[in-house]
C-alpha cells in the first residue's frame, strides 16, 4: 500500500490509546479532520467489516466492538482495508442519550480514521451520523457536493425516525452532496438534488455459523464461504 512512512515512522514505540500521536488538519470551527473528496466508481458489492474483497466496498455499519479496533490498532488495519475497492469511515455510534463532549469524540474518530486511510491512499467515503438536534460539529470536516453515507437502521420509536428525517435535512444543507450512499435504503426523510444508492442491509453473526439474512452479495458470499460460515438466500 501507498503511505507506509506515515505509519513506520511515526508511531511511537508505546502508543497511547487516543493516537495523540497523529494529527490531522483540522476545520476551522470544530478541529474535525478534514476529509478529501470522493467521485470515483461505486461498488456492486458490499460487506460488513471485518469483510474485505477486491472490488467490494466495505462498511461500518454494525455494533462498535466489531471496529474498535481499527481505531485502537490503527496500522494493521489500515493495511488489511487498503484491499478493499472502496472504505466507508467507521460508524462509532452517536446516541440521544450521550453528551455533547462523547458525541464530538466519536465523530472526531470517524474522521481521524477517515484522514489516516485517505493519507495511505485509501479511497473513502465519510460516514456521518447525528444525534437529537444535529449539532455542526457533526457535519465538520466534510466537504461538500460530493459523496457521503448514511444509516437508516436502528431508529427505533417516531422520535428516532423525526430526527433522523431532521437531521438528513440539516446534513443537505450543510453539504449539498451529490450522491448520498443509504445503509437499509432512504425509507425516511427526502434529499432535493442528491443521487441516492442504497447500500443493502446484512446481519453478519460473529464467528462460526454466520448466517446472512437478506440478498447477500456474490463478494458477501464469497467471503462468508471462506471462513467457515453459511450464506441465506445468497446467490
Amino acid at each position: 500500500m501507498t503511505g507506509d512512512w506515515l505509519l513506520g515512522a511515526t508511531v511511537p514505540a508505546h502508543p497511547d490509546d487516543l493516537n495523540s500521536w497523529l494529527t490531522f488538519p483540522g476545520d476551522p470551527e470544530h478541529g474535525m479532520p478534514v476529509l478529501a473528496r470522493y467521485d470515483g466508481p461505486l461498488p456492486s458489492e458490499w460487506l460488513p467489516f471485518p469483510g474485505v474483497d477486491e472490488g467490494a466496498g466495505t462498511h461500518f455499519f454494525v455494533v462498535d466492538e466489531r471496529f474498535e479496533r481499527v481505531f485502537r490498532s490503527p496500522a494493521r488495519h489500515a493495511e488489511r482495508l487498503s484491499r478493499a475497492g472502496l472504505v466507508l469511515s467507521p460508524d462509532f455510534s452517536v446516541w440521544r442519550e450521550m453528551p455533547e463532549p462523547m458525541l464530538r469524540w466519536q465523530t472526531y474518530r470517524n474522521r481521524w480514521c477517515g484522514a489516516l486511510w485517505q493519507a495511505l491512499g485509501i479511497a473513502v467515503v465519510p460516514t456521518v451520523g447525528w444525534a437529537s438536534d444535529p449539532e455542526s460539529f457533526f457535519f465538520a470536516g466534510l466537504p461538500r457536493r460530493a459523496t457521503v453515507a448514511v444509516a437508516s437502521i436502528g431508529l427505533g420509536d417516531a422520535e428516532g425516525r423525526l430526527l433522523f428525517e431532521r437531521g438528513l435535512a440539516a446534513m443537505e444543507e450543510a453539504l449539498d452532496p451529490d450522491r448520498v450512499l443509504v445503509y437499509g435504503g432512504l425509507r425516511w426523510g427526502r434529499l432535493s438534488r442528491a443521487e441516492v444508492t442504497e447500500v443493502p442491509y446484512s446481519h453478519w453473526a460473529p464467528r462460526r455459523g454466520r448466517v446472512l439474512d437478506g440478498i447477500v452479495g456474490d463478494a458477501e458470499a464469497k467471503v462468508l464461504r471462506a471462513q467457515g460460515g453459511r450464506v441465506k438466500n445468497g446467490r
